[in-house]
């Protein structure tokens, strides 16, 4: 008789390809001094800002008496209110009310927790692909979510279009619609013309809109992001984290928030099972009731990110790709590199860049893809990683 159950067997029983990449370079990571170690740019994690975060959590770790104790499971009211007046301030939403906002570890724990608290196994959530694939595994591994796509397109360079929402809206009748702004794996960031027109057309339908902004501060040309919460529509649910623009994976915190009193209250409840630490909740309070600190920060992510993508884009011009607008990453066309157009050929296009080349990157395959070829590249990394990567794809690419 098999130890574990028949869910956890299928849970490990087919690893991504970002987790098998991953482990490899986490076994043996690159580095100046391991200079034929692993390059994972295969994982979206920001390290442009770390030093400048290292230094604020370091010099904002206060703890209390009360903190050692139980506090409430979907966050203490003081940061909830930080994060309230956060987003007002800095990401532009609306005014939200603290007590519809619930914190937990990180914003993948929350689109698990409303995948238990919205969906019934069998709804139907619509997403675009290419996608974070990490979504199939918040939704539909444990919960059962049933995940439609809409296939975004390569003769527009990827971007969303309304009338092919429209048309697997039309088919598929989801519960609900879940927009990336702005958008992983492409970088693109979401027009207001596209925007408005989805969400008429999920009013009309009365379709819940899950909204993931956790990359609402990391654009490239400096411009101001539009939150969908500035839409009257009390069926757009928000999601944000700390992970990404504030390079915060580790610390592990997400922020949801809701109009809807009863999915609030679910999501709140079922908070129990993710619970952050009160020490951590402190250090983030100090930091989003800082708005000196992390308009600097902020700033400095920036202009270290267009530095980082424009150092590549000059120093690698072969490297075919989706000029991003926004985030930490961007979509590389690597077809010439496949011996044919199927995803067997692009799962030996992977295993020969993680094997042989030693990088880490995500294929298509996994992010949904139905056209054979593309790479997502996360390039938020040190100066020495990426003059490394430069030099092994010019020998890869010449």
């Amino acid at each position: 008789m098999k130890t574990i159950s028949q869910r956890a067997s299928a849970l490990i029983a087919n690893p991504s390809p970002i987790v098998v990449g991953h482990m490899k370079c986490f076994e043996d990571p690159y580095s100046l001094e391991n200079p034929n170690g692993y390059l994972n740019f295969g994982i979206a994690q920001n390290h442009l800002v770390e030093n400048e975060m290292e230094n604020f959590i370091r010099n904002n770790n206060k703890f209390t008496k009360g903190d050692i104790h139980y506090n409430a499971g979907h966050g203490k009211e003081s940061l909830r209110i930080a994060f309230s007046n956060f987003a007002n301030q800095i990401l532009g939403t609306p005014k939200l009310e603290p007590n519809h906002i619930t914190i937990q570890t990180g914003v993948s724990s929350l689109c698990e927790s409303l995948s238990y608290c919205l969906f019934d196994e069998g709804d139907t959530l619509l997403m675009a692909a290419p996608y974070y694939s990490g979504f199939i595994y918040d939704f539909a591994r444990r919960f059962k979510v049933d995940i439609k796509l809409v296939q975004l397109k390569e003769s527009n360079n990827f971007e969303h279009k309304y009338i092919d929402f429209f048309t697997q809206i039309e088919l598929t009748n989801p519960k609900a619609v879940l927009i990336t702004h702005p958008y992983n794996p492409t970088g693109e960031v979401l027009s207001k013309s596209f925007l408005d027109q989805l969400v008429n057309a999920c009013k009309e339908k009365n379709i819940h809109i899950i909204s993931d902004e956790v990359y609402a501060l990391s654009h490239i040309d400096g411009q101001k992001h539009q939150s969908l919460l500035q839409y009257d529509y009390d069926k757009v649910h928000f999601l944000y984290g700390m992970a990404k623009d504030f390079t915060l994976a580790g610390l592990r915190m997400g922020f949801f928030y809701t109009k809807d009193e009863e999915l609030s209250s679910a999501m709140q409840t079922v908070s129990y099972f993710h619970t952050t630490s009160t020490q951590t909740q402190n250090s983030i309070e100090a930091l989003l009731n800082n708005n000196v600190f992390i308009e600097d920060v902020t700033r400095k992510n920036q202009t270290r990110i267009k530095q980082t993508y424009d150092k590549i884009r000059t120093n690698l011009p072969k490297l075919k790709h989706i000029e991003p607008k926004a985030g930490i990453f961007f979509l590389a066309n690597l077809k010439e590199l496949l011996r044919a157009n199927t995803q067997e050929a692009e799962q030996q296009l992977f295993n020969m860049l993680i094997n042989d080349v030693k990088i880490n990157m995500t294929p298509g395959s996994a992010m949904g893809m139905d056209d054979y070829g593309y790479f997502r590249v996360c390039f938020a990394k040190e100066d020495s990683h990426i003059d490394e990567f430069i030099k092994r794809m010019t020998k890869l690419l010449k």
